[in-house]
C-alpha cells in the first residue's frame, strides 16, 4: 500500500516514478525513453524520417519522388508510360516485344 515492498515497482509505475517508468508518466510528458513518440509528433526525434517524409525532404523521399516520376522507383511510373525496363510487357500488349512469336503466331505469321 505504501509502496516500500517488492511489488514497489507497480506503485511507482502507478505514479511513474519506478524502474518501469517506461510506462510511466514520463512517456506523457516526454522525458522518458519512450521520449521519441512525444518528439515524433513534434517532427524533431529519431523518428522524424516520417514527419519529413510528409514534406517529401527525408531520406525515405523516395516515395514522394516516385509520385513526380523523379526518384529510383520511377521504373514503375515509366513502366505505366511504357519507357521503364519493363517496357517488354508494354510491347507485348503491341506485339513488338520478344514475346512477338505469340501475337505473330496468332494471326499466323509466325515460324
Amino acid at each position: 500500500m505504501r509502496g516500500r515492498g517488492p511489488q514497489e515497482r507497480e506503485e511507482a509505475e502507478m505514479q511513474g516514478r519506478g524502474p518501469e517508468e517506461r510506462e510511466g508518466g514520463a512517456e506523457m510528458e516526454g522525458r522518458g525513453p519512450e521520449e521519441r513518440e512525444e518528439a515524433e509528433m513534434q517532427g524533431r526525434g529519431p523518428e522524424e524520417r516520417e514527419e519529413v517524409e510528409m514534406q517529401g525532404r527525408g531520406p525515405e523521399e523516395s516515395e514522394e519522388a516516385e509520385m513526380q516520376g523523379k526518384g529510383p522507383k520511377e521504373r514503375e511510373e515509366a513502366e505505366m508510360q511504357g519507357r521503364g525496363p519493363e517496357e517488354r510487357e508494354e510491347e507485348e500488349m503491341q506485339g513488338r516485344g520478344p514475346e512477338e512469336r505469340e501475337e505473330a503466331e496468332m494471326q499466323g505469321r509466325g515460324p
